[in-house]
């Protein structure tokens, strides 16, 4: 059995929560100020490797003179590689937070905008792809209490209890519901700016001491979990298990498969072309290729056979597994890099030079998506046709298709996707024929333009 003891260090309370196999079994907690005297007895519970997030240095200090000899990982802004974008001074709690709320609650794909309602109140928001958009942090309610009372002459030093929506009735209920219904307010205003910046229907997590009450009366998040930054300090100190994949195992095994089988028929031996398979499955893994990892390899060598009536040629196999090896939708020329990373290693591989070279004009080819003229242009129609055969799915498919392509492309602001993507979306409508090959165009055409207005729609309505 796998256990880690998970500890939340913050400025009024230590939260302490014992994974096992990777589930939440067991809590507890005591203030801040009593690490001393109190942590000893949680810490003898177990002798298992230690998470730490921890916003107070001097309890840090204290708990590591209590954790001598044990392993202790402490999580933070700067060794977390699940979300870009993140500031290094950020807070460890709060990147805590945004990892849980993103990978547990968003699946890794949908945008969420996550508030703790501690101490502070704080936001981060981040896209579907796991990129920081930003955030804010104001005073929670019982600081705000707090500071009303050391502030003024007469206002009495309260705590939150009993509050209400309703209008107050005398100066305690003024102070703890005025705050109560101003703290409501400022989350709904920043969950709407939030969500003005993202792309997709954002999901609204609440944690932190407060979130329940606030929800209660403001219906204001999706999700309510107080055991949140403590999930999220566990998927950091484990993040290595839990990266998001880009493409399942079986859809990956798929594309290895087409692979094997091509190597077979150009009779490469394994110890050749496993270092070259190794390096596709690594660059189609990355982060961010939520449409074109090993599921579109996968796919496309399908459609191809199909295409070509039962086994397609090597030639348009081998160009379908490096078409989009090099890819990274902030710059312009993957398909140059993509062509010469599969000239290369072609070569390396022994195959004929004329092989490679046709190979690579084959993947420039899909920059404008227009056939080659000459010897290649049965081939280039036919690959082209192939790559392109998603617009002519089924409408759930396409619908992932679509989102897919925006979660590759979240790092633009919104406004700026749907102009672009509807560009694009717009020239395929705009040519005389989106396929080539007349039995593709015959079968696909069609349903590929009914998509493309469909997608159109929904932009516009945006």
């Amino acid at each position: 059995m796998n256990e880690l003891l998970v500890i939340d260090v913050g400025n009024s309370n230590v939260k302490y929560a014992l994974f096992r196999d990777g589930q939440l079994t067991e809590t507890w907690r005591h203030p801040t100020v009593r690490v001393l005297e109190s942590a000893p007895d949680v810490l003898s519970k177990t002798t298992c490797p230690v998470a730490i997030s921890c916003v107070v240095p001097v309890a840090e200090q204290q708990l590591r003179t209590l954790l001598a000899g044990r392993k202790v990982t402490f999580v933070g802004a700067i060794a977390q590689k699940l979300l870009t974008g993140m500031a290094q001074e950020m807070g460890a709690d709060r990147v805590a937070d945004a990892v849980a709320a993103w990978q547990i609650y968003g699946k890794g794909r949908t945008p969420v905008a996550v508030i703790g309602m501690g101490t502070a109140s704080t936001m981060l928001v981040v896209s579907g792809s796991g990129h920081v958009k930003g955030g804010w942090i104001a005073p929670g309610l019982g600081v705000t209490l707090e500071t009303l009372h050391h502030r003024t002459a007469l206002l009495p030093l309260l705590k939150m209890e009993g509050q209400t929506l309703e209008l107050g009735f005398d100066t305690d209920t003024h102070m703890r519901n005025g705050v109560f219904a101003g703290q409501i307010g400022l989350v709904r205003e920043w969950l709407s700016i939030a969500k003005r910046n993202l792309c997709g229907k954002a999901l609204t997590v609440g944690t932190g001491g407060w979130s329940a009450s606030v929800n209660e009366y403001g219906k204001v998040f999706d999700v309510c979990d107080p055991h949140l930054t403590l999930k999220g300090i566990y998927l950091l100190a484990t993040s290595a298990k839990n990266e998001p994949r880009t493409a399942s195992p079986r859809q990956i095994q798929l594309a290895k498969n087409g692979w094997i089988k091509l190597m077979a028929e150009l009779n490469v031996e394994e110890t050749d072309w496993q270092p070259i398979w190794d390096n596709l499955e690594k660059l189609y893994g990355e982060r961010g290729r939520y449409y074109h990892n090993l599921k579109h390899i996968a796919k496309m060598l399908a459609r191809l056979d199909s295409f070509s009536g039962g086994s397609a040629s090597v030639l348009v196999r081998l160009a379908a597994f490096y078409h989009d090896a090099i890819y990274d939708s902030r710059q312009k020329d993957n398909e140059e890099l993509s062509a010469a990373l599969a000239l290369k290693d072609l070569i390396n591989l022994g195959m004929p030079e004329r092989l490679a070279e046709d190979v690579a004009a084959l993947i420039v080819a899909t920059k404008g998506h227009r056939p080659l003229a000459g010897r290649l242009a049965k081939e280039s129609r036919l690959f082209l046709d192939a790559d392109l055969s998603i617009l002519a799915s089924a409408a759930g498919e396409y619908g992932r298709y679509a989102a897919d392509i925006a979660l590759e492309y979240d790092w633009i602001e919104p406004a700026a996707y749907v102009k672009g993507r509807a560009h694009v979306l717009k020239k395929f409508l705009e040519r005389k024929q989106i396929f080539y090959t007349p039995s593709v165009r015959s079968e696909f055409e069609k349903a590929a333009r009914a998509n493309i207005e469909r997608e159109l729609l929904k932009l516009r309505a945006r």
